[in-house]
Formats: structure tokens, sequence, C-alpha cells
């Protein structure tokens, strides 16, 4: 599965080195976690170098009457020096200064703030300033410097900024860049069915739907299953396309837990898509089962599968015994023999009877301690 938070990390590395975009494609091949401990790094190192002049420059703003400050600070200063600046001084003085700033100035300051820095004056600004500022990103479509802001705020406000974003397009992509995946829960309850479907429904215009499987991995299982109620309500076509999308990235397994944790007859409806009838989809999926050892996992999925596509998973079993072997040995293991006795009794006679004649020469113990 190609590693999709790559692609955001090296941006976020990008923007550090004031490097053009795609000035770092050669990183695709390492791994996300690498390259976000190494920007990291970088951003630390810089600062540590200037952090005495920061602290000066600090120490100066609080003989400086606020407002003369604010019109030095977006004048003379400018944004980097001034978010170096910030994450020195006091936080109650950066709040009055924050309240003479323009919502403008403000955006452009957090693009060169690390949020750990300011976390203790992000926590004092009025709500209503954050809202302004979180607007203000938005429209500069800096969709980074917001998701990485998401963990210093609180959640109340955080509600507010979501409700003050209209593009659907604009969560999608903020999400994508959130650091901190756990928050992906957080932002998701705070949303409606309804933009939650908008947030899909953009991934398919914007041809981001990778990203966003991806993004399903960082869910609870409630969200998951949540998440994946949504998406069978956007219809049979769309349910289509992310199948054909899962095939062709290897990303069958954010979506196989996606459906595992779907309301009951939502699972039905996407097992039953005539794409899971297709040996070749049906083959990709299950290679990829074979890789995670999901077999249980699958085996219990397909209790509530018609028998077309019980009929397709396993006429696509018969040639590959290493998938034979391994799934009844994890069955075995998760001591799930009923569950399959129940899929053997689903499928027609002749292949139930052809599938046990094939794991017998394969791994006949394993069979014998699951089907008995």
């Amino acid at each position: 599965m190609h590693d999709f938070d790559i692609d955001a990390e090296r941006i976020k590395l990008e923007r550090v080195l004031n490097i053009e975009s795609g000035g770092l494609d050669f990183l695709t091949s390492a791994h996300s976690s690498q390259v976000r401990a190494f920007r990291e790094d970088i951003s630390n190192a810089m600062y540590q170098r200037h952090q005495s002049n920061y602290a000066r420059l600090a120490s100066l703003s609080r003989v400086i009457p606020t407002g003369a400050s604010a019109k030095l600070a977006e004048t003379v200063l400018g944004s980097v020096l001034g978010a170096g600046v910030a994450g020195e001084m006091d936080p109650e003085r950066a709040i009055k200064l924050s309240s003479k700033l323009s919502p403008k100035f403000l955006a452009k300051l957090c693009i060169h703030l690390e949020p750990h820095r300011a976390a203790r004056i992000v926590s004092k600004i009025p709500p209503v300033t954050i809202v302004e500022v979180a607007q203000e990103l938005v429209r500069q479509e800096e969709y980074i410097t917001l998701a990485r802001f998401v963990t210093s705020i609180s959640d109340n406000v955080l509600r507010d900024i979501l409700s003050s974003i209209g593009s659907a397009d604009a969560l999608l992509r903020v999400g994508i860049f959130v650091e901190q995946r756990e928050s992906l829960n957080t932002l998701l309850e705070f949303l409606s069915d309804q933009r939650r479907r908008e947030i899909l429904q953009a991934a398919s215009d914007s041809d981001m739907w990778p990203q966003t499987l991806v993004l399903l991995t960082h869910l609870t299982d409630k969200m998951k299953g949540e998440m994946g109620d949504v998406l069978v309500s956007l219809g049979e076509n769309r349910m289509q396309s992310v199948i054909d999308i899962s095939r062709d990235h290897n990303l069958w397994e954010p979506l196989i837990l996606a459906v595992a944790n779907m309301q009951p007859q939502n699972r039905h409806k996407s097992l039953s898509l005539p794409a899971l009838q297709d040996v070749n989809t049906v083959a990709s999926l299950l290679k990829e089962i074979d890789a995670e050892q999901l077999w249980p996992l699958l085996a219990h999925l397909w209790l509530d599968a018609p028998e077309a596509t019980l009929t397709c998973a396993l006429n696509a079993m018969l040639d590959h015994s290493d998938w034979q072997i391994n799934m009844l040995r994890e069955m075995r293991a998760a001591d799930r023999g009923a569950e399959l006795k129940v899929l053997m009794s689903r499928v027609p006679d002749d292949l139930a009877k052809a599938f046990i004649e094939s794991a017998k020469s394969h791994a006949a113990d394993d069979l014998n301690a699951v089907l008995g």
C-alpha cells in the first residue's frame, strides 16, 4: 500500500526549507514518519539558532505601547520574524498584541509558527479572533497551517471553525494534513451526516479517494462504521468506484474495516455489489487479506454476503493453496470454525467439496481442527 501520508509530510518539509512545491518529490520512497521526524528536527534547529534574538525582541516589546508594537510587527518584522518573537513572548502580552493585529497578518504569522510553541497563546485568544484567522487561512488555501493547529484549539472553538467553513473540499484537505490523526474522530463527531456526505463527495470531485481511505485507518471502529454508512448513502455507483480505487491502490484494508463496522443492512448492500463478484477484483482483495492476516475478519463479514459473492471468493481461493493454508490456520487460532461451517453450507455443494479436497492436501490438520 502506498504511504499517502508521505505526500503531506513532503509538502510540509518543503515549506520549512522554503523549497518550491515539488522540489522534494524524490522523498516519495521514504516513510512519512521519517520525513516528519526530520522536519521537526530541522524546525527546532532553525528556531534554536535564532532563539536569543527572538527573546531580545520579545523583551523590547514590553516597553513599547501595544499599538506601536502591532504596527512594527506588520510593517517591519513581518510574519517570519514575528512568528519567532511570538514564541518567546509572555502569553498575556502576546494576547494583547494579537487584538491589535489584523486577521490577515495573524494568518500569515500562523504559517511560520510552531503549534507547540504557540499553545499557551492560542488557548487564551478570544474565540471570535481564532475563527476569523481560520477563515482567512481557508481563503488563502492554507490547509496545512490550519490542520497543524487543530490540537491547539478547544473543542468549542473547533466546532465554531468547522461551522464557519462552507467548503467541504476545504474540510477534506484540512483532514488530510492533520498530524495528530486521533483528532480526526473529534472533527468528524462535530459534523452532521450531511456534511460528512459532502466531504466524501468532495473526495470524488477532487480525485482524493486514496488519501481519504488512508484517513479511515486512523478512525475508531465506531467512526469507521459511521463513515462507511455515509458512503453507502452515496449510492451503488459511488461504492463501485471506491472498490475500483481500493483495488488499483491496494487500499482494501481501510474499506474492509469500514464495512465490518457498518450497520448490518449497509454491510449486506456493500458485500452484494457486482464488483465483489468479479474474479479479478476478488483476487486483489484476497491477496491483501492474506498479507494483512485478516482472514477471520473477512470470514465474519462473509456471513452477511450473498451466495454469489461467497462463490466467487471460494473459486478464487481454489488456485491459491497458500491462501487456503493461511485462512485455515488463522481461523483455527481464532476459534472461528463455526463460522466457516456456515459459509460452506451457503455455497454450491460441488464447490464446497472442491475447496475441502484442495485444503486437505495442503492443511489437513487445520482443516480437521476447524471443520471437524
